[in-house]
């Protein structure tokens, strides 16, 4: 039966996936257009917008596969089915646009105008021959398993979604570490009060480069931190030692669930800002658990200071602004709230 192989190949698909950039990825094609109704009804679920999927002509069942918004106003959700158990991916604020897919993506279903692909696992590569690979010291943080990275293409738009991680029990209250330069600083008493609820570590100095949130963030991942916002690349004048020290921190980050990559907004003729954020948007897609705190698109001109750079009197709250809603509904979609409350209702009136 169709339906039933393509649920095994999802489950198994799923269950791990090294995220690797591929080198050369093929350009984004336009999606193709989809005539007549499909194998799918529509099946809207008391008030929530539900999008089916077919594939090879059959009705996928929700429990296998489907994209929810329990309103209007919430983030929309994809839930997929994995060897683990059901996988959740976020949009909205969380997904992230990407001009380029790797080369080993695969169509998963399509529905309402709406794509889901899937970059499988990659094997890794081999240790060239007659080297030894050096063992873990105990003391090492645990290797995460690799993860997929799911692509949701809609109106000529595809994103990379964020994967919602449900196998690790975050903290009561829940732990984030915040680390940035005085941009951040700026805004530490406002963001300390909207995470009033949150075990907040916030480290923040003027001038600060990406080279100074390597090591920090590793001490944020060593000690289990459920969410880690980073604000860096402001203070960075190369945009290559920007990428690497990109990488390597995202790389050390791998193994908390939520990270949030904040760009950067500086005054026209700031060359540096632009390279910045183009490397941010390139790098981020490649890692499941990371999403893009848009600064650049979020901050008004006018609320900036003369240098272009720091929010003005009495904008000192838009750092709050921008990050405490999605670290808020981040959490309450842990817990089945918010984005996720009508999800076990939407699968049972799918399956």
């Amino acid at each position: 039966m169709k339906v039933a192989t393509l649920a095994i190949a999802l489950t198994i698909t799923l269950g791990a996936c090294d995220g690797s950039r591929t080198q050369a990825p093929p350009p984004l094609d336009p999606p193709p257009s989809v005539s007549g109704a499909g194998a799918c009804s529509q099946a809207d679920v008391d008030g929530a917008a539900v999008v089916r999927f077919e594939s090879d002509g059959s009705c996928l069942p929700g429990d296998v596969m489907v994209l929810y918004r329990c309103t209007p106003e919430a983030v929309p959700v994809l839930r997929v089915s994995s060897i683990a158990g059901p996988a959740l991916f976020l949009g909205g604020p969380f997904a992230v646009p990407v001009q380029t897919l790797p080369a080993h993506v695969r169509f998963a279903g399509r529905g309402r105008g709406t794509e889901v692909l899937i970059a499988d696992p990659l094997p890794p590569s081999p240790s060239p021959e007659g080297s030894i690979s050096p063992s873990p010291s105990a003391g090492d943080a645990p290797t995460p398993k690799p993860e997929p990275l799911v692509y949701v293409r809609h109106d000529g738009l595809t994103e990379r979604w964020l994967r919602l991680e449900g196998r690790r029990t975050i903290h009561d209250p829940p732990t984030v570490w915040l680390i940035g330069d005085s941009i951040l600083d700026g805004g530490r008493d406002a963001i300390e009060v909207g995470l009033s609820g949150w075990g907040v570590t916030l480290d923040a100095e003027v001038g600060r480069s990406s080279s100074s949130g390597v090591v920090l963030t590793q001490d944020a991942a060593a000690q289990g931190a459920d969410a880690v916002v980073v604000e860096l690349g402001t203070n960075d004048s190369s945009s290559a030692t920007f990428r690497d020290h990109l990488i390597e921190t995202l790389d050390s980050l791998a193994v908390v669930p939520l990270v949030i990559w904040q760009t950067a907004k500086g005054p026209v003729d700031a060359t540096n800002i632009p390279a910045v954020n183009e490397t941010i948007r390139e790098v981020v897609p490649a890692y499941p658990n990371v999403a893009i705190a848009d600064w650049e698109a979020f901050v008004p001109t006018d609320a900036l200071q003369e240098d272009g750079i720091h929010p003005g009197a009495g904008f000192e709250q838009l750092e709050s602004e921008l990050l405490v809603p999605m670290l808020s509904g981040w959490r309450a979609a842990l817990s089945t709230e918010g984005a996720t409350s009508c999800g076990r209702k939407v699968v049972r009136d799918t399956s």
